[in-house]
């Protein structure tokens, strides 16, 4: 299991001891249940991947840059991001005041060697806040990897894997890559 997403942040909180100052109320609300899942996963043998890195900045995004992007042909066409944006390695007890908005580039490499070498993949919600383009490379790499599972499945019946992609953005973008060729219209349903 690989936990990304706003979802991976109380699990990064519990596992190294890091502090996220603008994540607090969501870690704290939600450790016991992260505690639990934990607990459950070791007990039956179950790995729970979570970030190394994350790629923040110093701003809140407004309501306005949350707005989904509006053109359906192209994963970019997201608002900009004006602060700095920078990826922050998570070591034991770091202390980061700043707001977390996708994976980090280690995070990423990680994620697609995990994809590749899974025999099922469930992809449930982006990797970081897509309705800004400088928050997209997770979700994007998160995607093109599972495409790229699902493409060799359909020309190698040896190498048969299984992709389930849920959550409208997941879906739209899975369905922009894989259509892009022309050869998979009308195969993905959302």
């Amino acid at each position: 299991i690989f936990v990304v997403g706003e979802l991976a942040l109380p699990f990064v909180a519990l596992r190294t001891g890091a502090i996220l100052f603008k994540h607090l109320d969501l870690c704290k609300t939600s450790e016991s249940v992260c505690k639990a899942l934990l607990r459950k996963a070791r007990m039956v043998g179950c790995t729970i991947h979570i970030p190394e890195d994350l790629l923040v900045g110093d701003d809140e995004l407004t309501e306005r840059q949350r707005i989904p992007p509006t053109n359906p042909e192209s994963r970019s066409d997201g608002t900009e991001y004006e602060a700095e944006v920078k990826p922050v390695v998570l070591q034991a007890d770091s202390k980061i005041n700043a707001f977390a908005y996708d994976i980090g580039p280690r995070t990423i490499a990680f994620l697609k060697e995990t994809i590749a070498a899974s025999d099922f993949v469930l992809s449930w919600g982006t990797c970081g806040v897509v309705e800004s383009a400088a928050f997209q490379t997770g979700s994007q790499a998160l995607i093109e990897s599972v495409s790229a599972i699902y493409k060799n499945s359909l020309t190698n019946e040896n190498e048969r894997k299984h992709c389930l992609v849920i959550g409208q953005e997941n879906v739209e973008w899975f369905r922009r890559i894989l259509d892009s060729d022309g050869e998979l219209a009308g195969d993905i349903t959302g």
